[in-house]
């Protein structure tokens, strides 16, 4: 027959090894700038939104209405901070380097047709779009410093400069969004570029 005290010291192992392993147990890096202090480092004017369910999966976590990104937006757009911060990324990484390749001038605007917005994907309407999670936006345009506009509708296949610029912006949100739409996708995206951060990989630059 055991001792007594046995079961006691079981439960006393077990303890220890519960508290060992969640004192081993990985957390955010010591110092590491949070979402939020990343956004306001790189210019971004912004506001939290509380987290919230909607119907069909719909939700929204750790998201943020940005009234100005590191440049101009032509109206304000709710994402995901994680989204957000990626947007900025292409716009610092990706879209004034290409300005400044094809017109000598910085970006100095970003239009876009929305980001946050609970809905199913445009061409399955079983499946939740990224939109509906805050992933995903739509940018449908831009203006250059000196006031050119150039729009995803009317230059996409323009044999200008312009037209060179959108196909050299579309290749480059590839290294920076998990997948990207463009009119080569389908008519439904003839007049924006569809950029998220969810779970499927796609780059149709």
């Amino acid at each position: 027959m055991p001792p007594p005290d046995v079961p006691h010291r079981l439960a006393a192992c077990l303890l220890a090894t519960l508290l060992s392993a969640c004192a081993a147990a990985p957390g955010p890096p010591a110092g590491a700038p949070s979402c939020a202090a990343e956004l306001t480092a790189r210019g971004a004017i912004f506001e939290p939104v509380a987290d919230r369910e909607g119907p069909n999966g719909c939700r929204l976590s750790d998201s943020v209405r940005i009234t100005r990104s590191s440049v101009a937006l032509d109206q304000p757009v709710q994402l995901n901070c994680a989204a957000a911060l990626h947007l900025l990324r292409f716009e610092e990484q990706v879209l004034q380097p290409a300005a400044q390749r094809h017109f000598g001038q910085r970006l100095s605007r970003v239009r876009h047709f929305g980001g946050y917005s609970c809905r199913a994907r445009a061409d399955n309407a079983r499946r939740l779009s990224e939109h509906g999670l805050g992933n995903a936006v739509d940018v449908a345009g831009f203006d250059l410093a000196d006031g050119t506009q150039i729009t995803v509708a009317r230059h996409w296949r323009e044999p200008g400069p312009r037209g060179a610029f959108l196909q050299e912006v579309a290749r480059g949100a590839c290294s920076i969004f998990h997948l990207v739409l463009t009119p080569r996708t389908d008519a439904l995206h003839r007049s924006h570029f569809h950029l998220d951060i969810g779970r499927w990989r796609r780059c149709d630059a």
